[in-house]
């Protein structure tokens, strides 16, 4: 297993390739240690990923991410119950066995997620600019493979960490290898900035762990939406990860105040039993559904 072993381009260009298929599967197929820092991060990116992240987690390889803390609720709440779940791995020794199907943990992007992190295959910084009364934001793109005889692969370019990025937008990336002689140089240097952005040693911006950007109330969470389309939700995306986008739902109301029709029924199924258990998708509108029974409520009580 070596990254030399490979037939690496200069560059890959959605016009002619396929960035997941022709780059990042074989690079982390081949890699021992994938560094990756970004301006925008979505566990939507280890879904299609899955079999590149299968072999680097079969020979025990890791993953270090700096992103920054712009993130979904959802993601969120997963890079929170990976790392409770590793101090809990950590203080009871508890020692998982490595023989389950990986492919199946990181098809389900959010369990993949919080499975890395409680195993300590992946450990993730966030980075806020320095010059956030300018409403700056840390928006580099770098990614590091490096396997066990330390051959590096290094490349930028414009694609972020998403299933966007990796499949549905028009990306380049130019990439630098350490054994070809007119790059070693340039790709050492990109190894060597990220090192740096790890260790929290460069200048205009500040790389701090996930519960201390959650503590300072740096981390900033996304709208959340449901990944998946259901009946009855008042949005259907054009593709499975489709929920990334901004403006991908359509309310079916012509007012913005208006409720959805989803809350409509049901509020009219509660008043119409007299009592029951909301139970809806997250971002879907609980609270207003609930505010809205209960001001049926004030009326028939007032009436």
């Amino acid at each position: 297993m070596s990254l030399r072993n490979l037939t690496v381009q200069e560059e890959y260009r959605s016009d002619g390739c396929d960035l997941i298929r022709n780059f990042y599967i074989p690079c982390l197929e081949n890699a021992t240690v994938y560094k990756r820092a970004v301006g925008f991060f979505s566990s939507t990116s280890m879904a299609v990923a899955a079999k590149g992240l299968t072999a680097l987690i079969r020979t025990g390889g890791k993953m270090q991410l700096v992103a920054s803390p712009c993130l979904s609720q959802e993601d969120a709440e997963a890079i929170a119950t990976g790392l409770r779940q590793r101090e809990e791995v950590i203080v009871g020794a508890i020692l998982r066995e490595l023989d389950q199907e990986f492919e199946q943990i990181v098809r389900d992007r959010l369990a993949c997620l919080a499975w890395l992190l409680g195993q300590g295959v992946l450990e993730i910084k966030l980075a806020v600019a320095n010059n956030l009364r300018k409403q700056g934001i840390y928006h580099e793109k770098l990614g590091i493979f490096a396997d066990a005889a330390d051959n590096i692969v290094a490349f930028t370019g414009s694609a972020n960490e998403s299933s966007t990025a990796l499949i549905d937008n028009f990306e380049c990336i130019d990439v630098f290898c350490s054994w070809h002689p007119g790059v070693r140089e340039r790709t050492l240097r990109k190894a060597e900035n990220f090192q740096r952005l790890w260790d929290n040693t460069t200048q205009n911006v500040e790389v701090m762990g996930f519960p201390e950007a959650a503590t300072r109330s740096l981390l900033r969470l996304r709208p959340d939406k449901p990944p998946e389309w259901e009946p009855g939700l008042p949005y259907e995306p054009k593709s499975p990860f489709a929920s990334e986008r901004k403006g991908s739902y359509k309310a079916n109301s012509s007012k913005e105040n208006d409720p959805w029709r989803h809350q409509t029924e049901a509020r009219d199924a509660f008043l119409k039993h007299h009592y029951g258990i909301l139970e809806m998708a997250t971002g879907t509108g609980k609270t207003r559904t609930a505010l809205s029974i209960l001001k049926e409520l004030q009326q028939i009580a007032s009436s």
